[in-house]
């Protein structure tokens, strides 16, 4: 090996004139640089502590980002919230019967809307709740809506259609038509509003039937 190809090899750098076996040589006694060893385990710790904080924010509760009010929560802490009943169509569904019920409430700074199942407590002869519902598009803490112009309204077996107005003090003068079907056979909510036409059409429209034609001559 020249002198310069040994000065070279121990400042780490290689030398294109060395032999192949002064390459195997060298390649033995070149030292690492000083970061390497640690670049691996602190990268490591840094892919840990992403993964760590993915998954805390995953675990934060929903209220973090607004707080969702349930049926439930509605009877137990909001009771004398509530502004309107109204009995809206009847329901048939398990060998029980009953009628649907629409509920508004004024809950932090906003209206929340709630329907219910009323049954019969056949020992007591007296009413008894057998399902609630709360509609998640606007029974939120942080969702400050304005609902004006309800109306609900029996539109099939077992199903009924609430239709009103919505404003959000976040969007304050911008009014949207809505509506949401609740099927008590199967405990869906179906919502559209006119921001998407189309959904709104499909739900909230009414079918004018055409009257049939006339086949007399």
């Amino acid at each position: 090996m020249t002198p310069m190809a040994a000065q070279n090899l121990k400042k780490g750098v290689y030398s294109m004139a060395l032999t192949p076996m002064e390459n195997h040589q060298a390649s033995k006694t070149m030292p690492r640089p000083e970061s390497s060893p640690g670049m691996p385990r602190r990268a490591g710790r840094w892919k840990r502590l992403s993964l760590a904080l993915v998954l805390a924010a995953q675990s934060l509760p929903s209220f973090a980002l607004g707080m969702d009010i349930s049926y439930d929560m509605l009877v137990s802490n909001f009771f004398p919230a509530i502004e309107r009943v109204s009995t809206c169509g009847s329901w048939d569904v398990g060998g029980k019967n009953g009628y649907f019920r629409m509920l508004s409430a004024s809950i932090y700074g906003g209206n929340m809307l709630f329907v219910d199942m009323i049954g019969f407590d056949q020992n007591a002869n007296l009413p008894v709740v057998e399902r609630g519902f709360s509609v998640g598009e606007f029974n939120n803490d942080h969702a400050e809506v304005d609902l004006s112009g309800l109306q609900c309204k029996p539109v099939g077996d077992n199903l009924i259609r609430i239709s009103g107005v919505a404003e959000t003090a976040h969007e304050p003068g911008v009014k949207y038509k809505f509506c949401v079907l609740v099927q008590g056979a199967t405990g869906q909510l179906t919502y559209a509003d006119t921001r998407s036409m189309a959904a709104f059409k499909m739900h909230c429209v009414e079918k004018v039937r055409k009257p049939a034609a006339s086949t007399s001559r």
